[in-house]
């Protein structure tokens, strides 16, 4: 085995100062002809080529909306982390690998290459993305711990898992980073079509979530719990939400511990969400001095001569017929307006 790895290329040595456009073995990888210039990627140097078919960003920019539009979840991932060291939550979200894959596939005359070291407790993976039109070229190294938590038993499929996820995050961070704008572009196409998916087919966002959840393990109740709301209450952006959630987890990115409470602290997170809410409508509703002013303005108005009944005194009337501002439906509205505007605050 020891063998075999001596001879595998290798980009770069970590026993010595051989830089990633230095590798160990010069003849290991073939040479690529394009227009009239050979590629040597062993030097490290591209300069721009000759291409039969030169990019057309008005059709790339189109083509790129249309995947966007209907690959939605696929293409972004999103999940609260906490952040302890400021004793806060904090936002994780960007493009998955599948936007990047399809993003450099689109954009075209381009080359992705990666190579990997073992270096003990992680492996060293160079990602180098080439633009054979401008000659533009960027190498970026990431390091995958072989420590992550996979939740498979078996410990060779899980280091397997791992190096193929240490390998898809080195392909989608050279490949974002070298297409930033475009990749950008693709994710917010991808929010805007996710929405108005969830909203055209529920029943399929629910039947995503269900299948999700139960496929990786996650009790629901731990979804609800940073949800803030029962799963058969969920709005449309919740569902948005918890489905970009669902796909960091199920492209390793995160794990389900990192996103959503234990099972035995979900029930405390759910109550102290729901007594916010509570408090935070009592504090916003309060009765107006303008609806005040209001209601009693209207119980005090005289009915016109004609439809006026006889003069009673105040003996004769019952007190329990007499009318009381605390008990005016005009003050009604107020608590279901706040309501709404409550829920719609608190939406993804």
């Amino acid at each position: 085995m020891a063998q075999a790895r001596h001879d595998r290329p290798a980009l770069v040595d970590p026993r010595g100062d051989v830089g990633f456009s230095e590798p160990i073995e010069r003849a290991s990888l073939p040479s690529l002809q394009a227009g009239e210039m050979l590629l040597d990627f062993q030097h490290g140097v591209v300069t721009a080529q000759k291409i039969a078919v030169y990019r057309d960003d008005q059709r790339i920019m189109a083509k790129l909306k249309t995947l966007a539009a209907r690959s939605g979840e696929k293409y972004w991932y999103s999940w609260e982390a906490n952040d302890r060291a400021n004793q806060r939550k904090q936002t994780v979200e960007g493009p998955t690998i599948k936007l990047a894959n399809d993003l450099a596939r689109e954009y075209g005359n381009c080359i992705v290459d990666v190579r990997a070291i073992d270096i003990g407790d992680a492996f060293m993976i160079y990602a180098r993305f080439t633009d054979l039109e401008t000659g533009f070229s960027m190498t970026r190294p990431f390091q995958q711990r072989k420590g992550q938590n996979t939740g498979m038993r078996d410990g060779g499929r899980a280091l397997d898992a791992i190096f193929q996820i240490g390998v898809s995050k080195a392909i989608r961070n050279v490949v974002v980073n070298s297409l930033s704008n475009y990749a950008e572009f693709m994710v917010e196409e991808a929010k805007k079509a996710l929405v108005d998916w969830v909203e055209n087919h529920p029943e399929k966002a629910i039947s995503y979530i269900e299948g999700a959840v139960k496929t990786l393990g996650i009790d629901v109740k731990r979804v609800e719990a940073v949800v803030g709301r029962i799963f058969k209450d969920w709005t449309v952006r919740d569902k948005a939400r918890v489905m970009s959630e669902l796909r960091g987890i199920e492209e390793g990115l995160t794990v389900a511990d990192e996103v959503y409470p234990t099972t035995e602290a979900a029930a405390t997170v759910t109550a102290e969400k729901t007594e916010k809410k509570v408090d935070g409508l009592k504090r916003e509703t309060p009765p107006t001095e303008e609806s005040a002013t209001t209601t009693a303005g209207s119980e005090a108005k005289p009915a016109p001569a004609s439809e006026a009944p006889p003069a009673a005194t105040a003996a004769s009337v019952p007190q329990s017929e007499t009318a009381s501002p605390a008990a005016s439906p005009a003050a009604a509205p107020a608590p279901v307006k706040a309501a709404a505007a409550g829920e719609v605050a608190d939406l993804f």
